[in-house]
């Protein structure tokens, strides 16, 4: 088996055995060299990402008070979107309250609601009594 030559190339990777103590000083890791252009980097992006920050500062602050406007309204006594638009017109306000009418008058009245109403008979299997108050029904 053969052995593999090692070879050093001083700009991608020292060989610190054969460096001097001057080259040693001077030199840097890739990974120096990346965090370095990343700084460098960050520091001339810095007055976008300030930008950013204050438009989106400014922004927020615009909307806040809009929704602030329009959800409470002055004295917090409701803003406009309190306010009720339609584009129905009178004839059909009028269907509506005439449709509402008549679905009142097809309506059976509470009292004869199965679903609601409990029957004497399971209540007297339940253990109460109905008291009777001496009025006609």
């Amino acid at each position: 088996m053969s052995k593999v030559p090692q070879f050093y190339n001083r700009k991608v990777m020292a060989d610190p055995t054969k460096m001097t103590v001057s080259e040693l000083m001077k030199y840097k890791s890739r990974d120096e060299v990346r965090i370095a252009s990343s700084i460098k980097n960050l520091k001339a992006s810095l007055p976008y990402l300030l930008g950013l920050g204050v438009g989106t500062l400014i922004v927020k602050v615009y909307i806040d008070s809009r929704v602030r406007s329009t959800i409470f309204g002055e004295n917090n006594n409701g803003g406009t979107l309190l306010n009720m638009y339609t584009k129905n017109s009178e004839s059909d306000m009028a269907y509506n309250r005439e449709f509402q009418r008549m679905r009142y008058l097809t309506e059976d009245p509470v009292k004869n609601d199965p679903l609601i109403n409990t029957s004497s008979q399971l209540l007297t299997d339940l253990g109460f009594t109905e008291v009777s108050t001496g009025k006609a029904a």
